[in-house]
């Protein structure tokens, strides 16, 4: 999945309107495909835990990265 995602960054860096869709697309078919994936995982869980309570929280990497960045310095 990696690979394709290089390849339609590299078309649309060259193909500007067009490659720019063509990312938007991709990018949401990835997003969709990991939700679904911890959906799946979710449920599983509740499924072999039925009354435990789970937390999800969803991190914002790119702020982690920036803050230990800052920190190190």
């Amino acid at each position: 999945m990696e690979l394709k995602r290089g390849r339609i960054q590299s078309f649309a860096s060259k193909h500007g309107k067009k490659g720019k869709e063509l990312m938007e697309k991709y990018s949401h078919r990835e997003r969709n495909r990991v939700l679904d994936c911890v959906h799946k995982f979710m449920n599983k869980l509740l499924e072999m835990y039925p009354l435990t309570t789970f937390a999800v929280e969803k991190l914002n990497k790119q702020e982690m990265f920036r803050d230990a960045r800052r920190q190190a310095a």
